[in-house]
């Protein structure tokens, strides 16, 4: 049994099709049936409003907590990406100046080589192909004494070598000529 106009702990209470709704102002039963034989339903429906009102506070709670989460979540990660996308730029700048390689001058990169045939003459002295690499080295560098010295070597190995003796008799010339200059 429904009744409109009921008071239930001094609300004004109607019936809409069988709903009941508070006409006080800031409470609202819709959606609560009310079976009334004696008013106690009427009763445990103003208890379940009130800890309705609780439910919807804590879920605003709730849902303002998980917003906040969110925010605080999101702008972390917004600047924790740009702090690691700085980092890694500074890496990479980084270790393009060590990749960069150290630029030689022609003279230097001459006397490396000279160093390496040399080293190569010390454990094998009598190695054709270290010693023509080292007259030719010798002679880029303006070095004639020390290229002379090592033809000299080349013809004593291989005196059948014709290119051997011309090379040596033209650097002499050029020895020649060079003492007679100065």
């Amino acid at each position: 049994m429904t009744v409109d106009g009921a008071q239930i702990a001094g609300f004004r209470l109607r019936s809409t099709s069988g709903f009941w709704v508070s006409t006080t102002p800031g409470f609202d039963y819709a959606g609560f049936r009310l079976r009334s034989t004696s008013g106690v339903n009427a009763t445990s429906t103003l208890n379940m409003s009130i800890s309705e009102k609780e439910y919807f506070a804590k879920r605003t709670q709730q849902v303002k907590l998980k917003t906040r989460i969110m925010t605080v979540v999101g702008v972390a990660g917004f600047f924790g990406s740009i702090v690691f996308g700085g980092i890694k730029s500074i890496l990479s700048e980084m270790e393009k100046q060590r990749e960069q390689p150290v630029v030689q001058s022609p003279t230097s990169q001459l006397e490396n080589q000279v160093r390496g045939y040399e080293l190569v003459l010390q454990r094998e002295p009598n190695n054709i192909l270290a010693l023509e690499k080292l007259v030719n080295l010798r002679l880029q560098l303006g070095d004639n004494q020390g290229a002379m010295e090592l033809m000299k070597r080349l013809v004593e190995l291989h005196p059948e070598r014709e290119s051997y003796r011309s090379g040596l008799a033209t650097l002499q010339e050029r020895m020649g000529k060079q003492g007679g200059q100065e």
